[in-house]
């Protein structure tokens, strides 16, 4: 059987269960509120299940959606992974920047150091990935960001 398997309800989805709610997963999507949750009552209707418990605050998975986000989590991690590296093959990316860093030095050191890269590069586009040593050593391995930053024992890599 073929499915019409359409990414943006699915990245809504994750991004529901990131933030916790639909008015912030909205506004990190780019589309309003309203429109967020079509594209959540769809993705359910599509699948013929209820994902979310909603209440006026908060919304929260059920046991299908905690089911189902441990199934689609990773292939879309793989998705958006796949269409970066093609970007980058085709050259769509060359101003690009992809940085990764542990969230303590993502919080810390990298708001000013990238708002002052801002104003001498406006057009860079620039990319921080947020990862604990291990997985940064990983995705140096696998599928290198342009500048990664790490600690290891008392050793500094760059």
């Amino acid at each position: 059987m073929i499915y019409n398997i359409k990414y943006r309800p699915l990245k809504a989805f994750l991004l529901a269960t990131e933030a916790g709610s639909f008015t912030k997963a909205a506004e990190l999507l780019g589309v309003t509120q309203p429109s967020f949750s079509a594209l959540i009552r769809d993705l359910e209707e599509t699948l013929g299940l209820v994902l979310f418990e909603r209440t006026t605050r908060r919304v929260s998975l059920t046991a299908e959606g905690i089911f189902f986000c441990g199934q689609i989590k990773h292939s879309i991690a793989d998705l958006e992974q796949a269409y970066r590296n093609m970007l980058d093959l085709s050259g769509t990316q060359r101003n690009s920047l992809v940085l990764g860093a542990l969230p303590s030095t993502a919080l810390t050191l990298l708001p000013n150091t990238l708002g002052e890269l801002r104003k001498t590069q406006p057009a860079l586009r620039i990319r921080v990935v947020e990862a604990h040593n291990d997985d940064l050593i990983t995705m140096v391995r696998t599928s290198p960001p342009s500048v990664t930053l790490v600690v290891r024992s008392s050793d500094f890599y760059i």
